[in-house]
């Protein structure tokens, strides 16, 4: 490919107006070529185009990759996971993303088992993720097979806010859409007209799969039938044992290959899956200001917050705003958040929305202190945002809680 390549091309016109600031973050952290731009365009994106915040966000991505990725040991209940049939690569879908089909009843999760639930989800949607020559944006979407699952048994809403939190941080927009299939009949009819009522940045990428859709073909529409599950009205015979094998060994095969990578050769993620692609870019003679800022970054915060306690659930970004629960978005017609938890008991609809604040409040609260720290270099005025940031909690758990009530009375 020629110099000037760059891989916005395959995301489009609106994309390549933005080829200006994605040059700019690429000169802030030494890279040379167009082959990762697809992949830091979602960084940027996701932060609105800011450049210093993007860099940032991008240092914190690399410190990862180092500190967490490289040295994730396998043990016997991470092998048994990735053997469940709880997630598996299916294929891809009709626009190229690679397309996991998740079946939620398999999944019985354990406070006891998060930590090895971490690193299992870092093995799924790290190769999940992957550079490949059809989807340079390392993007994913997400079949969730809800038949015969329970709220209670099979999912941990904690950890679901926590995995949530994480692909915001290290994985911005890595879910382009969300099929959720076989909700049960009472909470699909519900959750229907809500999800059409919420911002775009919601509704446009989480669709709503009933029976009734799947009887009609809505599903083709997206998959081709020989990647469609045949639960969900394809041709995929994949939901099997032999399948859920041949995946977990692709898993590990990937995995172990990333990890002498980054925690031997030097790399990073994304330049081992390029020179896995047969592309070799030679950022070590080429690009030193690139290996310099890996090396000079601190990863004492970093290693303290880089995952707080708590499948998959979520394409939201960090920049998300929850509204305190309450007040309708500006320019968009819809429910407030008081109306959409009133059909809730009080109890679920004061969790629901207290996990709401505490995600974007964990959000906040930790990009602002680590981009002083990266950044700026120093820790000074902290203490005052940390100040600002407890006193800008109380008030908004204040809100939700007032709201919440109001809904029952």
């Amino acid at each position: 490919m020629s110099s000037s390549y760059t891989s916005l091309e395959d995301l489009g016109e609106v994309a390549l107006s933005h080829k200006s600031e994605v040059e700019e973050v690429k000169r802030s952290i030494g890279i040379q070529h167009g082959y990762f731009d697809a992949w830091i365009y979602g960084f940027l994106e996701n932060k609105k185009f800011n450049i210093e915040e993007t860099v940032a966000k991008l240092h914190r991505r690399f410190a990862m990759e180092i500190s967490e990725l490289a040295v994730h040991e396998e043990n016997d209940f991470m092998y048994e996971s990735l053997r469940k049939g709880i997630i598996q690569d299916i294929g891809n879908d009709k626009d190229g993303r690679v397309a996991f089909y998740i079946n939620t009843k398999r999944d019985f999760p354990e406070s006891k088992h998060r930590e090895e639930q971490r690193r299992t989800f870092d093995m799924f949607v790290s190769y999940g993720t992957r550079l490949r020559k059809e989807n340079k944006r390392c993007q994913l979407v997400m079949l969730i097979n809800q038949d015969g699952a329970s709220m209670f048994k099979n999912v941990d809403m904690a950890f679901q806010a926590d995995v949530a939190l994480r692909i915001s941080k290290f994985y911005p927009g890595m879910v382009d859409k969300m099929y959720i299939c076989k909700m049960g009949r009472t909470l699909a009819a519900m959750a229907k007209p809500v999800f059409r009522t919420l911002p775009a940045i919601v509704s446009d990428r989480i669709k709503i799969i009933d029976e009734k859709d799947i009887k009609e073909g809505e599903l083709l529409k997206y998959f081709d039938a020989s990647v469609l599950p045949v639960d969900l009205g394809g041709t995929n015979d994949c939901d099997t044992p032999s399948h859920w094998e041949d995946y977990a060994r692709r898993v590990e095969t990937y995995y172990g290959g990333l990890k002498d990578a980054v925690g031997n050769q030097g790399l990073t993620v994304k330049e081992w899956e390029l020179q896995e692609l047969g592309v070799d870019i030679g950022r070590k003679s080429k690009n030193p200001s690139f290996a310099n800022s890996l090396n000079s970054i601190s990863f004492d915060s970093f290693m303290a917050n880089s995952f707080a306690e708590g499948p998959l659930q979520t394409c939201i970004s960090e920049d998300f705003d929850a509204r305190s629960g309450m007040e309708p978005y500006p320019n968009v017609v819809g429910m407030t958040w008081t109306e959409i938890m009133e059909p809730f008991p009080h109890s679920l609809a004061v969790f629901f929305l207290d996990e709401l604040v505490r995600w974007r409040e964990a959000i906040e609260e930790e990009e602002q202190i680590d981009r002083q720290k990266i950044v700026q270099g120093r820790d000074a005025g902290l203490s005052e945002v940390n100040k600002t940031t407890v006193t800008d909690q109380m008030v908004r758990k204040e809100k939700v809680r007032a709201a919440c009530c109001s809904c029952t009375h």
